[in-house]
């Protein structure tokens, strides 16, 4: 029960999380990257965890798993937080996130055991949208026209996620997602990753 909500917090930090790519591919790397696959004694993190859960139905063995990705987490907020990121690298990791998610997340690959991935999604624009809330008085005084499309953007992408809740809060398992609601969540991730990615010529961020 505890899997699904620790996942998604993640995932809201995942995109400035990729910067500390060590420990990001220790708590976020999938079985693929690996030689034996799930087999492999190098498979750990959260897709290891969801691995044995949903795909495995065993806790066996998953103790000192847990316990490693929960020091690698820690480890992780505690390298962000003393971290002072410019409003050049919050854009290309806003833009980044959203690519990906248009890109090559779409297809249900990341979350395979537990069929997550709308979570991961929501809470992906999440993420962005706070990063967007921080260059905003940036983008209200010198590119209004450009801030009202990124807003529309995450609005759209928000309204197409939302249609794929459940009625209990939740959100509907990836597996039950059919390809034209896989092509409309891609499209309008690349919509907002497109007008994210003006941000930067906007404000003249390469130049600071």
């Amino acid at each position: 029960a505890a899997y699904l909500p620790a996942r998604t917090a993640y995932q809201r930090i995942a995109s400035a999380a990729q910067r500390l790519s060590e420990l990001d591919n220790a708590i976020n790397a999938r079985a693929d990257y690996y030689e034996k696959r799930e087999q492999d004694p190098g498979f750990t993190g959260f897709h290891r965890i969801e691995y044995a859960l949903f795909d495995q139905h065993s806790v066996e063995g998953l103790s000192p798993v847990a316990q490693r990705l929960q020091t690698d987490v820690t480890q992780l907020k505690q390298q962000l937080m003393a971290q002072s990121l410019a409003p050049e690298p919050l854009a290309a990791i806003a833009t980044r996130t959203m690519r990906s998610l248009a890109d090559v997340r779409s297809n249900g690959e990341e979350e395979r055991y537990s069929h997550s991935d709308l979570n991961g999604f929501a809470a992906n624009l999440d993420g962005t949208r706070k990063i967007v809330d921080l260059l905003r008085p940036l983008l209200t005084r010198s590119a209004a026209d450009l801030l009202q499309k990124i807003d529309a953007a995450m609005a759209d992408l928000d309204t197409t996620l939302d249609a794929l809740s459940t009625t209990e809060g939740g959100m509907r398992p990836y597996d039950q997602v059919d390809e034209t609601q896989r092509r409309q969540i891609a499209a309008k991730a690349g919509a907002l990753a497109d007008a994210l990615n003006g941000i930067d010529a906007a404000l003249g961020l390469s130049d600071l």
